[in-house]
């Protein structure tokens, strides 16, 4: 049975996962996966529709509000970080669009932590799955009977974007929806009965898509938790090989920054990655003119109207984002909010690697999976400062999950 609670949850993580878009919006979205939004005025229904979420948590969870800011508390990364949003408003060139970016993000934030106050771990995947099977019937349904609405036309022609905007969305949530499955699976009796349907379904709509890059780090996330599930080290055996681990990984990385183009050129792509290293290019540029703090949560792009000119006007076309968050925090809070973010991501990184591959601790399988998850992803698009998504949701909730001393699974 699905209580009221448990529904209002599940229809919240429909619309954070981006699905249904044009229904808030009120409008159409085109095939560069945008929709018709003025950047500092924003979006009236959706607005409307975010108020009325955020202020049915506080209702929820209005007689936990101190309980809930003692865990935030408990983590001073994080709380750094999210006190670093609103007071960007302070050098911020338009504080009414920061001011109105954070107050959505801590709406954001203050769901994350009713999860971790209300519920246990598999609770939480469970309700996260159930919403994001829901967007892939629908999605699929989009695709067969809506195909002009379902599936993308001029721009990735014939790839399937579903309820979503774009199609890596599409990809995006399925490669969430494959890990959440595989973590209930160890605990869930009725999960593991349908799982390997719900894997398949996930793939078969990432396939659909189009979205190579969720194949590839829907692979590469499974790939990295079974190594460390299987490995049976001791301490020191374990610290050589997080290092061998490590020292490799930068050798490649080192050997695909210095000749990228050329495997690009092998693989018949375009070298820039579709104008992205040009857009980064000039982002650096942007970064360095306001290195330290940047230019306010929600302070750079703002179209013609904003510090986004000079760089529309340099690279030929009109992008609404970095298409790569740790440039995007840059921007908003500068090199000292990239660096918290950095800290804050390596410390659980670190933890979720050493319990749960040393430790064998299987509770910390999710945190180690939405880490690398949310890693990759993050060098693609813009992850982490985004209001009303599903990814600053998890990234609270999972967090501070892991700070408690006593986790329920």
């Amino acid at each position: 049975m699905i209580y009221p609670k448990k529904l209002f949850l599940i229809i919240v993580f429909i619309f954070l996962s981006g699905a249904f878009l044009t229904v808030l919006n009120g409008g159409s979205i085109t095939d560069s996966g945008t929709a018709d939004v003025d950047a500092e005025a924003g979006n009236l229904g959706a607005q409307i529709f975010w108020i009325l979420v955020y202020v049915t948590v506080i209702i929820l969870s209005a007689k936990q509000i101190g309980s809930m800011l003692a865990l935030l508390n408990e983590n001073k990364i994080l709380l750094f970080f999210i006190l670093l949003m609103l007071l960007s408003s302070l050098w911020s060139d338009v504080p009414l669009v920061t001011l109105r970016k954070t107050i959505s993000l801590y709406g954001s934030t203050l769901l994350g932590l009713y999860l971790v106050q209300n519920y246990s771990l598999t609770g939480v995947l469970r309700i996260i799955s159930i919403a994001l099977n829901i967007t892939g019937i629908f999605s699929l349904l989009a695709a067969l009977l809506l195909p002009s609405y379902g599936i993308m036309h001029d721009l990735h022609e014939g790839a399937w974007r579903g309820v979503f905007i774009h199609k890596n969305h599409l990809g995006r949530m399925m490669v969430i929806n494959i890990v959440c499955t595989l973590v209930l699976v160890r605990y869930d009796k009725k999960v593991r009965k349908r799982a390997l349907y719900i894997i398949l379904f996930s793939v078969f709509l990432i396939i659909k898509s189009q979205s190579m890059g969720a194949l590839i780090i829907s692979f590469v996330t499974v790939f990295i938790n079974q190594v460390f599930r299987s490995l049976k080290l001791k301490a020191n055996l374990f610290a050589v090989s997080v290092l061998v681990f490590i020292l490799t990984g930068s050798v490649i990385v080192y050997y695909l920054l210095n000749n990228y183009q050329q495997i690009l050129i092998g693989l018949g792509k375009d070298p820039t990655l579709t104008g992205r290293t040009i857009l980064w290019s000039q982002l650096s540029i942007a970064i360095a003119r306001k290195p330290f703090l940047g230019y306010g949560l929600g302070g750079f792009w703002l179209g013609n109207s904003g510090p986004s000119a000079l760089v529309w006007a340099a690279v030929g076309w009109e992008p609404i984002q970095s298409h790569n968050g740790y440039f995007d925090i840059a921007l908003d809070l500068g090199l000292l909010g990239l660096a918290l973010f950095i800290i804050l991501f390596l410390k659980y990184y670190a933890r979720f690697i050493y319990r749960y591959a040393l430790l064998k601790q299987e509770i910390y399988s999710w945190g180690l999976m939405f880490s690398t998850v949310l890693l990759i992803y993050n060098f693609e698009e813009s992850c982490v400062l985004k209001a009303n998504n599903i990814f600053w949701v998890l990234i609270v909730f999972t967090f501070c999950f892991y700070n408690q001393k006593k986790m329920r699974v």
